[in-house]
C-alpha cells in the first residue's frame, strides 16, 4: 500500500495478479495518520480470531498494533521498503520465523485524522 502516509512492499491482496507497486487511493489523505489495530498472522479472517502472542498462537493472529504504530515517522508508514527476505516474520512474531513455512499477512486498520477507518492486508 503506498499513499502519502502508509507504504507495503509486496503482494497485497485484491491487487491484480502479479502487482507488486504501490496502491495509491483516490484523493490524497488528510490529517495525522491513526493506526488504530494491526494484526500479523496466518488467519484466514485475521480479524476474527483470538489474538496470540510468543508460543501461543492463539487462533493463527497477533495484535501487533504498537509495533505496526512505533514505525510511524513524520506521518508516513513504510513496511520493509528494502524488500528484505523474511522481514515480517522477524519484526511482527519472531518465535514463529523458524517455521513451518506458512504463508502470513499483515493487516492494518488505519485512518488519516476524523476520515474513515480504512484496511488494508498484504
Amino acid at each position: 500500500l503506498c499513499c502519502s502516509g502508509i507504504e507495503f512492499y509486496g503482494q497485497l491482496r485484491g491487487a491484480p495478479e502479479g502487482y507488486q507497486g504501490p496502491v495509491v487511493p483516490l484523493a490524497p489523505p488528510t490529517g495525522s495518520l491513526v493506526v488504530h489495530a494491526a494484526r500479523y498472522g496466518w488467519a484466514r479472517d485475521i480479524w476474527s480470531v483470538s489474538p496470540g502472542s510468543g508460543h501461543n498462537h492463539g487462533g493463527g493472529a497477533k495484535d501487533v498494533t504498537q509495533a505496526v504504530r512505533q514505525m510511524i515517522v513524520d506521518n508516513e508508514l513504510h513496511i520493509n521498503p528494502s524488500g528484505a527476505a523474511q522481514y515480517m516474520n522477524r519484526t511482527f512474531w519472531p518465535e514463529t520465523a523458524r517455521g513451518p513455512a506458512i504463508p502470513r499477512k499483515l493487516a492494518v486498520q488505519y485512518s488519516y485524522g476524523e476520515g474513515p477507518i480504512q484496511t488494508i492486508e498484504t
